[in-house]
């Protein structure tokens, strides 16, 4: 299940996942998205991962079935979360071009904040 919460910053959708992504899920973000964003502003994801039902954090993404194109928009993503493997997928989105991917704890969160809205680390 996919929840959009309040954010603190207008370029950064702040989301929070558990359970299993829906269609129904990727409606919302996808309708989120082209409301607040269009096809061509750049954005930040805020993303908070409990209890995921048999996923990682790219296969949220996938799985919600984000349009390809929407990738191009992305700035950062902050992935907060006590799950061990969400470091690693941190590191692996690292990898893709023009995009800025960082794991923090829960208890991390106002230093996922910080992180996610300054243009530098």
């Amino acid at each position: 299940m996919l929840e959009i919460l309040p954010s603190k910053d207008i370029t950064t959708v702040a989301v929070q996942f558990s359970g299993k992504a829906t269609q129904a899920d990727a409606d919302k973000l996808e309708s989120y998205v082209a409301k607040h964003y269009g096809t061509n502003r750049k954005f930040n994801i805020l993303a908070i991962i409990r209890d995921v039902d048999g996923t990682n954090l790219m296969g949220m993404l996938s799985g919600l079935k984000f349009d390809a194109k929407r990738m191009n928009q992305f700035s950062k993503i902050a992935a907060v979360s006590n799950l061990q493997w969400v470091q690693s997928m941190a590191n692996l989105g690292n990898m893709m071009p023009n995009l800025e991917v960082k794991a923090f704890s829960e208890e991390e969160i106002e230093k996922a904040w910080g992180w996610i809205i300054t243009s530098g680390d």
